[in-house]
């Protein structure tokens, strides 16, 4: 397949009541802060008398783990899952990573599980995006990396043709939260806690 594919990433623009502000948080922050860790102390110090005295023993039981599957997509071409588990490491520091550097708000990484089976999708990381086409769907995946592990918190926008069930790459795009534009469909934005991002789907790509 043939596409053409116009990228333009921005820096954000700062705001010059973010100084003030930062230093108003600060000046309050402060005693919050410090009543919280007093309040911190007396509360460990509580625990520790109690396990003390009665020589109790904290028992985690398996049937606390949080485990969540969400349908990202499901027609009669293709069904994608997506999985959320604590008890998957990776997934679990993907996701405290993409938290930090790229969107705080939700979870946004999940395992993925696909029926049918597309091997190169199956048991990878998948974002929380997804825009479909009639003859197929836009995800944002990330590249299985060395020894099968996820190295960094890049992401690649491919394209699953319904038909063949096959993957094409369409843009590197890198770490950004992909959102669709209402206003534009040729349009797919993204952002992340340093800059904005810009996808132009040309009215040359089949994918449109």
């Amino acid at each position: 397949m043939h596409f053409s594919v116009q990228k333009k990433i921005i820096q954000k623009k700062q705001s010059p009541l973010k100084g003030l502000v930062n230093v108003l948080i600060l000046t309050i922050a402060i005693p919050v802060i410090i009543i919280a860790g007093i309040s911190l102390s007396l509360y460990f110090l509580f625990l520790w008398l109690k396990n003390k005295i009665f020589k109790e023993k904290i028992i985690e039981s398996a049937e606390d783990n949080y485990y969540l599957e969400l349908d990202l997509i499901y027609n009669e071409h293709v069904h994608i899952i997506l999985i959320e588990d604590e008890f998957d490491i990776e997934l679990t520091q993907l996701n405290n990573a993409w938290q930090e550097n790229v969107y705080n708000e939700e979870t946004c990484l999940y395992r993925t599980r696909t029926i049918p089976l597309i091997p190169a999708l199956e048991g990878g990381i998948t974002c929380f995006y997804f825009k479909e086409q009639y003859n197929g769907l836009f995800l944002q995946v990330l590249p299985i990396r060395k020894n099968n592990k996820m190295q960094t918190l890049h992401t690649q926008l491919i394209f699953i043709d319904y038909e063949k069930l096959d993957l094409t790459l369409i843009d590197e795009t890198g770490p950004f939260f992909l959102y669709n534009d209402d206003k534009n469909v040729q349009q797919i934005k993204g952002f992340n806690k340093e800059e904005e991002l810009t996808l132009e789907l040309l009215p040359t790509s089949q994918f449109i």
